[in-house]
């Protein structure tokens, strides 16, 4: 097993980390219907979730080539740190959609797969 001197390891980590958000990107742009599916309950009544989804894609291009190129990273880094937060379900609205309806709960992400 080979060793990598410590200069390029920096390197090999940005790539490993920016790549795969290209990759996320192209699945959120390419697949823009299935990905809203796994959406966040209290994303669930948002209109325009597919042109949310590629809005979401856009940004983890440019954030994940702004890492594996050194350009704006800490901006890069703040976005994506942002996008999870705000995909991590909320605790209270998702006792809300709990203690909806049946019309209510039947219309959250797992309720559309069939």
């Amino acid at each position: 097993m080979t060793t990598l001197p410590s200069g390029k390891l920096p390197a090999v980590g940005r790539v490993f980390f920016g790549l795969p958000m290209v990759a996320f990107a192209a699945v959120h742009l390419l697949y823009a219907d299935f990905v809203t599916r796994f959406a966040p309950g209290w994303l669930s009544r948002v209109p325009g979730r597919p042109i949310g989804a590629r809005v979401v894609g856009a940004i983890l291009i440019a954030a994940g080539l702004s890492i594996v190129f050194e350009k704006q990273t800490r901006m890069a880094v703040s976005g994506i740190a942002f996008l999870v937060a705000a995909s991590s379900p909320v605790p209270a609205l998702e006792r809300h959609r709990e203690n909806a309806g049946p019309r209510e709960s039947a219309s959250g992400p797992i309720g559309n797969l069939q």
